[in-house]
């Protein structure tokens, strides 16, 4: 394992560039000496005190630089010691009213000045716009000028055009008019300057409405549903009138039993019933003996040699820890794939209708012939159906 350096504090590391003292040393300790020496040559401080202060201040500066407490200098404690007796150690939280911001916002102007053109640098630009080439127009365009300039010459000459612009005509149905028809005058489109002309008195007269033919108000028509009505009375005008038969009643005949057909669909056998008859042990159904040394084959029997599947099997060493577990297969036979270690063995079997004895074995690195576990009960018979 790799040895890491310990961390040292690099960022106020102090260089010893006068002998083995820094800069620091030696300003505490030649402050020292100086107030120590300015005290011996002081006239105003006693004799008998002067020598006990000098030492003193002497010694102070030379413990400033040299004694540290606790990996820290005499002037960082005497430092800490005024700031923790002058700093304050009781805080008072007093909430100040805040304005939230979307409050304090301040409008800006966003109108930027317009820029003062003077007026010859507009003659300029009109000269300009006015030497640009124009783009073609085309049959619309034209036609919206020929229009645009009749109506400033009409306005101009104070004339005034009447149906100027021809609009499609809609072909409407309208009552014969009753007053002849006005004759439209010719105005010609030539803008003529009007002449004043003295006005003639025009007799008032009244002109009676011709009333037209009275429409007498029309009447709601609740419709009525008289379709079925309609209906049944056209059934009945259609179909002739039938004439009552007399009622005949004719003997029926004997019933006959029904008649056998043959089916074409084979006839299914029905399935025999399924019964758990005792299955006897011959010397077929004995298993073969391994061909490897320590492995275990035998079979689950009943008292009276019946066979006994689903036989749960343990088999435990010389501590009593099991190391297989098998059960007996449809067949009552039972086997293990992996040999056993040297030593003894004991053999527990486990069934809900039958108990069994506590077999013991031993291997040897021999081979070991099937085994035949009895149980002490004889064979029970059950029977079920299945269809």
């Amino acid at each position: 394992m790799d040895q890491h350096p310990i961390p040292q504090n690099v960022t106020q590391y102090q260089f010893r560039l006068i002998g083995d003292m820094t800069i620091k040393q030696f300003a505490f300790l030649g402050g020292g000496i100086v107030l120590a020496f300015i005290t011996t040559k002081a006239p105003l401080v006693p004799a008998l005190f002067r020598w006990p202060l000098a030492g003193l201040f002497a010694g102070i500066g030379a413990a400033t630089a040299f004694v540290p407490m606790e990996e820290r200098s005499l002037d960082v404690w005497i430092v800490n010691f005024f700031k923790a007796i002058y700093r304050p150690t009781q805080f008072l939280w007093q909430k100040k009213p805040a304005l939230p911001d979307f409050f304090s916002f301040s409008t800006k102007n966003t109108n930027a000045p317009i820029p003062d053109i003077s007026p010859a640098d507009r003659n300029k630009l009109n000269s300009y716009l006015e030497s640009l080439k124009q783009s073609p127009q085309n049959s619309i365009d034209k036609f919206e000028q020929q229009r645009l300039n009749q109506i400033q010459q009409i306005q101009g000459g104070g004339a005034v055009l009447v149906n100027s612009l021809k609009t499609p005509s809609q072909t409407s149905v309208q009552p014969p008019s009753q007053f002849a028809p006005r004759t439209a005058q010719n105005i010609s489109r030539s803008p003529t300057p009007p002449a004043f002309q003295t006005p003639k008195p025009i007799p008032a007269t009244t002109q009676t409405p011709n009333p037209g033919p009275k429409i007498p108000p029309l009447k709601p028509i609740i419709p009525q549903k008289k379709e079925p009505q309609i209906k049944q009375s056209l059934v009945f005008s259609q179909t002739p009138p039938l004439e009552p038969k007399p009622v005949v009643v004719e003997k029926a005949e004997p019933l006959s039993p029904p008649i056998n057909l043959q089916s074409l669909k084979p006839e299914q056998p029905a399935k025999p019933k399924k019964s758990n008859s005792p299955q006897y042990l011959s010397d077929v159904q004995m298993p073969i003996s391994p061909d490897v040394a320590n492995v275990v084959i035998g079979m689950t029997l009943t008292k009276d040699e019946h066979l006994l599947p689903g036989v749960i099997l343990e088999i435990k060493n010389h501590r009593d820890i099991p190391v297989r577990a098998v059960k007996s297969n449809q067949l009552s036979q039972f086997f293990i794939a992996t040999p056993l270690k040297n030593g003894k063995y004991t053999i527990e079997a486990e069934h809900n209708d039958y108990s069994f004895d506590t077999i013991t074995i031993e291997a040897k690195g021999e081979i070991i012939p099937p085994l035949k576990i009895i149980s002490k009960e004889v064979y029970q018979t059950t029977t079920t159906n299945n269809q």
